[in-house]
């Protein structure tokens, strides 16, 4: 990741400070993942990418994810969450800060040493319903979502999806022009699409026109 940044390129530009929290940075042996704080700025471009992404109800933060771990797993990112992570009480490793060389984020890094008594924390918010599923909900999300249920404003129902075929026709030419055969996403759509079906879900009149927004 740091040489990554060092090499630049738009949108790496825009980070300002990267700080790594949690366990890795205690030194944990085997850590759930590697927690890392970006703090960045904006530009016109990133801010006319971020609104057509909130308009059509995508992320706006895949490109600086990929660009900042590539292909790489077992990252975590937290997009301008210093604030609110200091307010909780973390304790938040200074990486790098942009204008400094990169030699000294390694040196950093170098410095984080193992300690075999440290291991993976606790992940906080949680609720049973996540249990198997921890590591696949972003903290963000995993606060929102806990917030949200224990007030009961929502209420949270893990569903195992297994395989199926789709009986609607138009949602089946739905999901083959959407994605390619080979996509992860059109076996998941497919599966998602047809347990909802056999719930008894109208999928050409709710989900197909959520799918199109």
């Amino acid at each position: 990741m740091i040489t990554r940044l060092e090499n630049g390129g738009w949108p790496l530009g825009l980070v300002e400070e990267v700080y790594v929290f949690g366990s890795y940075a205690r030194g944990a042996l085997e850590p759930n993942d590697v927690d890392v704080v970006i703090e960045h700025g904006t530009d016109r471009r990133w801010l006319g990418e971020s609104l057509d992404a909130s308009i059509n109800g995508r992320d706006s933060y895949v490109g600086m994810r990929q660009a900042l771990r590539g292909r790489t797993r077992g990252i975590s990112f937290q997009f301008r969450g210093r604030s609110s992570l200091l307010d909780e009480g973390f304790e938040l490793f200074l990486l790098w800060r942009k204008g400094e060389p990169f030699s000294l984020a390694r040196e950093r890094l170098a410095s984080l040493t193992a300690d075999p008594e440290a291991g993976p924390a606790p992940r906080d918010h949680m609720l049973t319903e996540f249990e198997e599923l921890e590591s696949l909900v972003p903290r963000p999300a995993r606060i929102e979502l806990f917030g949200r249920h224990v007030k009961g404003k929502i209420s949270i129902t893990p569903l195992r999806l297994l395989g199926g075929d789709i009986e609607d026709p138009e949602a089946v030419r739905h999901v083959r022009r959407r994605w390619v055969e080979t996509s992860p996403l059109r076996r998941a759509a497919t599966c998602a699409l047809a347990a909802l079906e056999q719930r008894g879900v109208d999928l050409r009149s709710r989900c197909l026109t959520e799918c199109d927004r």
